[in-house]
């Protein structure tokens, strides 16, 4: 049995960070037994220290549920605490940042690891077996992630998800695929998806897919996200997700770009993009800002391109687009079938520019046939929009005067052509700071989401200011071969034997992690 002290506790943590690194050639087998103990912290996440870790947790499913529960690594669970609480570990933890840039170049291209024959690193976690443990970036960042699988569903880091908790991760993603893909997950159910920071690109010539998500469902959420997304897609696109059903969405920032994957304009009816999700139902957006760039040829909106029974509140959208079928402030396309259950939309405020002679509405560009859609403290700037209408196919549901330069007078206090946001006043995110702040009488207003302000206080048609997402490297550069001609990899194996020999006897004193 193997032994450790408080202090000698510190030492394994640093030849853990030291083992990896010098034993990146070896084969995984070898390299995971170096390890003495999975989860050194003692939190129920086994760590993951490099790229082959990563990969490995495809191949860590339990065979009578098809669940990758997050319980063992290279098949053992070595330090993994039992405890009145946990029995064993939970889920994973990246310990630092990861590239799939592995020769260093500036891209992912034929001399990494991952490239497989052009496609890139391969989505784990698929239908059988499904990913359902928890995933804890620490702030890091996987950088460089590739995936080209453009047939398949559910293409993701994570492909298919059954109440798992992911948090915590800057990505930076090139994804292609089919319906239900997305850089993170591909489907999300019972999934919680907190504190994520992304730049990505997706591409698809299929439907439902979203930058962040594919398809998310059923009591998920997502929550605390910066992504700036390029979707390269033809139908029902989100900037965030491509489809939502029962789910929570609030705290957002996302920019998001939109073209055409392809002329083919088979499926017209399926051609709503939203700059947060393609296709919602019954669910709740709150806290969000979305800046909409888009030369997509399709029924275009600041927030959901087809929406049934969902509510949408305090929502500020920016941005501009051209080339559109319809654009509208918030909702494409509402197909609610109720008198009851209704969509809602409040306290919003639309900027997005909109082309001359563009089918445009201020709000919702087509409503359902019960036009029961329930409005109130929703405004968009008229001159920006190109419509005073409401909504585009009712002409009853509402008219207004309001121009960019009065949403940029009002304040909660000011009154400006009729325009107040007294009911803006109250509204928090979730830090519990004011959401909405009101500058000079001449700036339109911003929201303030994850310590930073969002918004276009001069109505140009772009974000003010948008945070750094990708951030340079914190893992140092490989060190040049100091002997030219002579191979890196002649050494590995006698430093492996002397870190060990340095950390083993260190390990044979002390306590047992089981306190026997």
């Amino acid at each position: 049995m193997l032994f450790y002290t408080g202090l000698n506790m510190e030492l394994l943590k640093q030849a853990r960070i030291i083992l990896p690194l010098a034993a990146i050639t070896l084969t995984n087998q070898t390299l995971a037994e170096q390890r003495i103990d999975y989860d050194i912290d003692d939190d129920g996440l086994i760590e993951i220290n490099t790229l082959e870790d990563l990969n490995q947790i495809r191949n860590e499913f339990d065979t009578a549920t098809r669940l990758i529960k997050g319980t063992h690594l290279y098949g053992k669970n070595d330090g993994c605490p039992v405890t009145e609480e946990r029995n064993g570990c939970h889920g994973y933890e990246l310990t630092s940042d990861l590239s799939f840039d592995t020769n260093n170049n500036g891209q992912f291209d034929e001399g990494d690891s991952f490239w497989n024959d052009g496609k890139g690193f391969a989505p784990f976690g698929q239908y059988s077996p499904k990913f359902g443990a928890e995933f804890h970036g620490n702030g890091f960042t996987i950088r460089h992630l590739y995936m080209n699988y453009p047939d398949q569903r559910f293409v993701g880091l994570f492909s298919y998800n059954e109440m798992s908790y992911i948090h915590d991760l800057t990505l930076q993603a090139e994804i292609i695929g089919g319906m239900h893909s997305g850089s993170l997950l591909g489907h999300g159910w019972q999934t919680r998806i907190e504190n994520i920071k992304a730049s990505v690109k997706v591409s698809s010539a299929d439907d439902q897919v979203g930058g962040l998500v594919g398809i998310l469902e059923e009591g998920s959420s997502i929550k605390n996200v910066i992504i700036d997304a390029e979707m390269h897609t033809n139908f029902r696109t989100g900037g965030v997700v491509g489809r939502t059903n029962t789910v929570e969405l609030s705290d957002i920032a996302v920019k998001s770009h939109f073209t055409n994957f392809s002329t083919t304009n088979d499926a017209p009816g399926w051609r709503n993009m939203g700059a947060i999700t393609g296709w919602s139902d019954e669910s709740t957006y709150q806290s969000i800002y979305a800046d909409m760039q888009s030369q997509a040829e399709a029924g275009v909106a600041g927030v959901i391109g087809v929406s049934s029974k969902d509510k949408i509140k305090n929502v500020l959208v920016t941005g501009k687009v051209n080339n559109a079928r319809s654009v509208a402030g918030i909702i494409s396309s509402d197909y609610t079938e109720s008198t009851v259950n209704t969509v809602e939309i409040s306290n919003t405020i639309s900027l997005l520019h909109v082309e001359e002679d563009t089918l445009a509405a201020g709000l919702v560009y087509s409503n359902s046939y019960y036009r029961s859609a329930q409005i109130s403290n929703a405004h968009w700037a008229t001159d920006l929009g190109k419509s005073t209408q409401r909504i585009g196919t009712n002409p009853n549901a509402g008219t207004s005067t309001i121009l960019a330069s009065d949403i940029q007078c009002a304040t909660a206090d000011v009154n400006c052509n009729g325009l107040q946001f007294g009911s803006f006043k109250t509204a928090t995110n979730d830090a519990g700071e004011t959401l909405w702040q009101f500058g000079s009488n001449t700036e339109a207003p911003q929201v303030l989401l994850m310590g930073h302000l969002y918004g276009d206080k001069d109505t140009d048609g772009s974000s003010d200011t948008w945070p750094q997402i990708i951030t340079a490297p914190t893992n140092p550069e490989p060190e040049p071969n100091p002997t030219p001609g002579k191979d890196d990899n002649d050494s590995s194996g006698g430093a492996i034997l002397w870190l060990l020999l340095l950390v083993l006897p260190v390990l044979t004193t002390g306590r047992s992690k089981s306190g026997v």
